[in-house]
């Protein structure tokens, strides 16, 4: 990975700027960083690797939607919750929270509903280490709560129960 991470990095980035459009090989990027997160044991992947690779890869939920392809959003998500297994930084692992959660603000009703999806998958498999970000994940449950599209609501009612199951009732 030491030599894979700074040609990962840049693909993401191009990714990102809509200069690269191979879905093959963005689906085979996404599906070797989960594999690359969920079996290493801290030796590679520490707190500094994961904070470079925490932003690229929170910006391809929009690159996902685009991409509009069943594959890659099953991917993304995945790789979110192995990255976030990873992180042992608090400051990291609420960065990464909200970062996602921050796509719920975009213009379009399909990237809200998708990162409502992956932080709804977060919460579901590390709500313990999340615990802590519950009170600026209520506020965009509650913005979302409010959206004029039906799908983004049903998206947060189920990050809601997310996190209730971790944190008990919340009032949103």
């Amino acid at each position: 990975m030491s030599f894979l991470l700074p040609p990962v990095l840049a693909s993401l980035q191009d990714f990102a700027a809509h200069s690269a459009t191979d879905v093959d090989y963005w689906i085979c990027l996404i599906k070797t960083l989960t594999k690359a997160f969920m079996l290493d044991d801290g030796v590679f992947w520490r707190d500094d690797k994961l904070r470079q690779m925490a932003k690229p890869l929170v910006g391809q939920i929009s690159i996902c939607v685009e991409l509009e392809n069943a594959i890659a959003k099953a991917c993304l998500p995945e790789c979110l919750v192995a990255l976030g297994d990873s992180i042992t930084d608090d400051t990291l692992l609420k960065t990464l929270n909200i970062d996602i959660l921050m796509h719920t603000r975009s213009d379009a009703a399909k990237v809200r509903i998708f990162a409502l999806q992956c932080s709804e998958l977060l919460w579901r498999n590390d709500g313990g280490k999340l615990l802590g970000f519950v009170p600026e994940t209520i506020t965009f449950i509650a913005e979302c709560a409010e959206d004029e599209h039906d799908l983004v609501v049903d998206a947060a009612r189920s990050l809601k129960d997310a996190v209730e199951s971790v944190a008990g009732k919340i009032d949103v």
